[in-house]
């Protein structure tokens, strides 16, 4: 019974609450290469009791981005409908491929997790990149896989729409719920 239901499947609806971003200073974009912007992401974890371990498998980060927006005029919410025009996607740069225990990163702790230059537009997804060896730890110290049919092929996909400016700098936070993630 108990085993039945640790087959896990680490969802991308409940798990990720990407906080809105945020810009640095003019005097901190020195450098930044014309009609590029420079973008960071970095990971966190809601509070949670209920495992001794969350380790997730990051290989990769990789950003969608595109100059205009296709809207759906039946789509009011701007979301899964809208379409890119002529979708990039620029591979950033990680700073630790390899696994990473979400619950060693709660009550405000954050690690950088990938970054660099892009060109600027409009990103309309990320994708995390993930390998094969996630896994959730239980109180009593057994390790069970955590499953993640699509996610291994072409990324855990997070939808976000935002404009970015050439010689700006900005920052994400990807806040996973272990919690509500793990089902």
């Amino acid at each position: 019974m108990r085993k039945e239901f640790f087959k896990h499947i680490l969802s991308a609806l409940p798990i990720l609450a990407l906080l809105f971003f945020a810009t640095s200073c003019a005097n901190e974009n020195e450098g930044l290469s014309g009609g590029k912007a420079q973008i960071q992401f970095k990971l966190t974890d809601a509070p949670s009791l209920d495992y001794a371990k969350v380790v997730i498998d990051i290989q990769g980060v990789k950003v969608g981005v595109a100059d205009e927006y296709y809207e759906d005029d039946n789509d009011p919410f701007y979301d899964d409908t809208d379409e890119l025009d002529e979708v990039e996607w620029v591979t950033l740069n990680i700073s630790n491929p390899g696994l990473y225990n979400l619950l060693d990163y709660r009550n405000g702790e954050m690690i950088a997790l990938a970054g660099g230059e892009i060109p600027a537009g409009k990103i309309s997804q990320v994708r995390l990149l993930l390998g094969p060896d996630s896994y959730v730890e239980t109180k009593d110290g057994t390790e069970y896989p955590l499953k993640t049919p699509s996610a291994q092929t072409s990324g855990l996909k997070f939808n976000l729409h935002e404009t970015l400016l050439a010689d700006m700098m900005y920052s994400f936070v990807i806040d996973f719920d272990a919690a509500r993630s793990v089902v």
